[in-house]
C-alpha cells in the first residue's frame, strides 16, 4: 500500500473547513505524513506614483525550502 509523504488541506477557515482540517491533521499523524495547509486570498496591489499598480507578493511563512 502507498502511504502519502504529504498531505495538501486548503482551508478557508469557516466551521466545516475546521473540521477538514482536524480530519486531515488526524490522517497525517496516525500515517507518519507531512501536514500542509493552504489559504488563498485575493491579490492586492500597490498604487505606484503614475496610477499604475503592482501585485503586492508576500513571501510564505512557514516554508521548509
Amino acid at each position: 500500500m502507498h502511504r502519502a509523504k504529504r498531505i495538501l488541506c486548503p482551508t478557508d477557515f469557516s466551521r466545516h473547513s475546521r473540521y477538514a482540517v482536524r480530519r486531515a491533521a488526524t490522517v497525517a499523524r496516525a500515517s507518519g505524513a507531512e501536514l500542509v495547509l493552504l489559504h488563498v486570498v485575493p491579490q492586492a496591489t500597490l498604487g505606484g506614483p503614475n496610477g499604475d499598480s503592482y501585485p503586492l507578493i508576500l513571501p510564505l511563512t512557514g516554508s521548509k525550502r
